[in-house]
């Protein structure tokens, strides 16, 4: 009989929802201001989401950024992983993984999953989408042969589009070759 009323229930709860959307907020203002009462709140607010639904991926990440902004990689890396049992196609998820790992383990212990991320993405990738600029990052990143031609081809699509995102991808771009990406995106080494 639980089993029928679990799954008659919703994923997850109103409630949760509205709480991980509200952490997420005052985490946003807690780092604009660097608040640390707003980033305090916004941790008790997740973790009551996650109380409620503690299979919430949003909430799971939204407690990965206050962490990653509180410099805790382990805690952030195990929230990660963690969504990543329940989404694991997610990509922006693996590679989050990738970038706690070397940020709590070191370079070397990431470019392995770097380099498996970079191979899926050229397996799926299909002749006409788009290049993701994490696609690129994973490349250079895994130092693999294919980094140069995923910048090119990047850079290209993004010209297309239109000088503001052209500048920004280059400028990405830029600190993936001068070795500053994961500095610019999480500081703390």
């Amino acid at each position: 009989m639980s089993l029928a009323l679990l799954a008659c229930q919703p994923q997850t709860s109103e409630r949760a929802v509205k709480l991980q959307k509200e952490a997420a907020s005052t985490l946003a203002q807690g780092v604009a201001n660097s608040s640390d009462k707003k980033v305090s709140t916004a941790l008790d607010l997740v973790n009551e989401s996650l109380g409620i639904a503690p299979n919430h991926v949003p909430s799971l990440v939204t407690r990965a950024n206050i962490n990653i902004y509180e410099r805790r990689y382990e805690k952030a890396l195990k929230d990660i992983i963690s969504a990543q049992e329940i989404k694991p196609k997610d990509r922006s998820l693996n590679m989050l993984e990738c970038l706690l790992k070397e940020r709590s383990q070191g370079k070397k212990a990431a470019i392995p999953c770097y380099a498996a991320l970079e191979k899926e993405w050229a397996k799926q990738h299909q002749e006409g989408e788009p290049i993701d600029i994490n696609w690129v990052a994973a490349a250079y990143l895994a130092n693999s042969g294919n980094r140069q031609d995923l910048k090119t081809r990047y850079l290209q699509q993004k010209k297309s589009q239109g000088s503001p995102d052209y500048l920004l991808a280059k400028k990405t771009i830029q600190s993936l070759e001068q070795g500053r990406y994961l500095q610019l995106i999480m500081p703390g080494y």
